[in-house]
């Protein structure tokens, strides 16, 4: 299987007093690439004077769940809901 990457700019404005980000805007980043990977792994490259110039660390991964509903709310089979040619393999993480 491939590895899907998908790389997100932090700004002044996604950082609370302490100038670390705020874990609801990661988990958010994560759900955004959970929707291409169902795994997620965050890591993040630390741009301090003390670190070198490419110190990177993983700071969390979560494995998501997604849940298909009908109109009214009710749980649907997730298959149901997918486009008919998916790649081969896909059918294993359903």
């Amino acid at each position: 299987m491939r590895t899907l990457a998908l790389r997100i700019q932090a700004y002044p404005s996604d950082l609370n007093p302490l100038g670390t980000v705020f874990g609801g805007w990661i988990m958010s980043m994560m759900d955004k690439a959970a929707s291409i990977v169902v795994y997620v792994e965050a890591d993040v490259l630390c741009r301090k004077s003390h670190c070198d110039t490419r110190c990177e660390m993983r700071v969390t991964d979560a494995a998501f769940t997604f849940v298909a509903v009908n109109k009214n709310g009710e749980p649907v089979n997730v298959k149901s809901v997918l486009r008919e040619n998916l790649p081969q393999g896909v059918e294993k993480l359903l």
